[in-house]
């Protein structure tokens, strides 16, 4: 999930990148975002679900960062994890980002993904299948891990409307202008956002593993038709 950037920012990258507020012009602003799952296969084989289980490993936070340093971090990032897959906000200032991220990565690698109301309608119900059908699965996190604290917040403080109508449009997000009413923090949804995009990867053409292939070689049935001529 990315967010613009701060022109204004301190000098500090380390400060930066540790979300550190009084290093930038506009502390409040949103957050780009990086949510690092591992795909589990095993449950495409239940009948019911039929549909990977996604086990988030890895979370980054970045406030005010340049994209041109977010660009060099998340490629080192994929040098180190070299992920199948990486689903991008392509919406507004995430554009550039992810246009040069698909071309440094692999063909197909990047997916992007761009918000409209309907969009994010249907990938609020798809996020919402896969914890409730139990195949999203958070990891234990470090004590005091800014990253899992602001996941956790966010979702405590997230807000939803079922729209009347046959299309059933979903309006999902933490309402802006939300403070925590335990430290008088604003309260933002990109790290939220970022595991939600997580449910695009049900789309992709996921296969069990059944161990090596057998190849069964048939007869050729023309065989018997040269005997007798």
């Amino acid at each position: 999930d990315v967010a613009g950037e701060d022109e204004a920012a301190g000098n500090s990258q380390g400060a930066l990148e540790s979300g550190n507020a009084q290093a930038l012009e506009n502390p409040k602003r949103d957050a780009t975002c990086l949510t690092i799952v591992e795909v589990d296969l095993e449950s495409l084989s239940d009948p019911v679900m039929a549909a990977p289980t996604y086990r988030a490993v890895a979370r980054h936070l970045w406030i005010g960062v340049k994209h041109s340093t977010l660009y060099a971090q998340i490629r080192a990032l994929a040098d180190h994890w070299r992920p199948r897959t990486l689903v991008a906000d392509a919406t507004g200032v995430g554009a550039g980002l992810v246009s040069f991220l698909a071309n440094a990565l692999p063909p197909g690698v990047v997916i992007p993904f761009d918000f409209t109301p309907h969009s994010k309608s249907q990938l609020g119900w798809d996020f919402l299948a896969i914890c409730d059908t139990g195949r999203w699965k958070e990891y234990a996190p470090p004590a005091a891990e800014l990253e899992s604290e602001t996941f956790w917040r966010e979702l405590e403080f997230c807000q939803y409307e079922v729209l009347p109508g046959p299309s059933r449009l979903l309006r999902w997000a933490v309402p802006d202008g939300t403070r925590d009413p335990a430290t008088n923090e604003l309260v933002h949804d990109d790290t939220l956002m970022s595991a939600a995009l997580s449910a695009v990867l049900d789309a992709q053409p996921w296969h069990a593993d059944t161990g090596p292939t057998t190849i069964i070689r048939a007869p050729d049935p023309l065989a018997d038709l040269d005997k007798g001529f």
